[in-house]
């Protein structure tokens, strides 16, 4: 299937679920119908469980589309406007949070939030650099490469491959996360600044877990030596005990 190119005007719940129907109906897989709607809608794709859900609904003879009769106490006008008070002066606040400031309850501003301001909750992202054609390329040449290698291995060669990664850990965030109705709404998120309090964290895993996990100790500079004389040797220190 192309990929389609949807304008910023986010799909309605209808248009989503009968894409689901027609797709369920039609015995596509799950996974097959979440790949195609993906392709379409991008950010806007419902979760994999609630595809799921509404796939089922339709195959066990559903064919409404609407939303079911809800019981219970109805949202009044007032609540709404404290919630949206709430996410217009900050847009980052939790579902809790609103909850604490205005006094409505968490299942009555989830539905508030969703349904009558059709929001929804994304997480802006950081891009550490701009890749090039050549370097996108060169990645996937790589990675169709080291995949072909470890798919010809045994379960016993796959115990003996070891991935290693490190990356820093802020020690305070800003919050990332944000109500909007579209992923382009989203702003960017700053990265910290150079002097922001951190600490490296290097990884090292198998096919059965985590082997060593190492942080960086205040004022230690992160080199070849430290990598080798520390790092390194714990690592073959823990492997050796391991396979002996």
């Amino acid at each position: 299937m192309s990929q389609v190119m949807v304008g910023k005007m986010p799909p309605s719940k209808i248009e989503l679920r009968a894409v689901i129907r027609f797709m369920a109906l039609s015995a596509n897989s799950i996974d097959d119908i979440s790949s195609a709607m993906q392709r379409v809608y991008g950010a806007d794709t419902p979760s994999r469980s609630t595809i799921a859900f509404w796939a089922s609904r339709f195959k066990a003879g559903r064919t409404s589309l609407d939303d079911d009769d809800k019981t219970g106490r109805p949202v009044n006008q007032e609540s709404v406007d404290a919630v949206r008070r709430c996410v217009d002066n900050e847009r980052t606040l939790s579902v809790r949070e609103i909850s604490r400031l205005t006094g409505v309850p968490i299942g009555s501003i989830h539905c508030i939030l969703t349904e009558r301001f059709g929001l929804k909750k994304f997480m802006s992202r950081w891009v550490p650099h701009q890749l090039t054609s050549e370097h996108k390329s060169q990645r996937v040449s790589l990675s169709r490469e080291l995949l072909g290698s470890l798919r010809s291995m045994t379960r016993t060669q796959l115990g003996h491959v070891i991935t290693g990664d490190e990356s820093w850990f802020y020690l305070s965030y800003d919050r990332s996360g944000v109500w909007a109705r579209s992923a382009e709404e989203a702003p960017p998120r700053v990265r910290p600044k150079i002097d922001t309090p951190k600490v490296l964290v290097t990884v090292f895993w198998g096919i059965n877990g985590l082997i060593l996990l190492d942080a960086l100790p205040p004022g230690q500079r992160f080199n070849t030596t430290y990598m080798c004389d520390v790092i390194l040797t714990e690592l073959d220190r823990i492997v050796r005990l391991k396979r002996s």
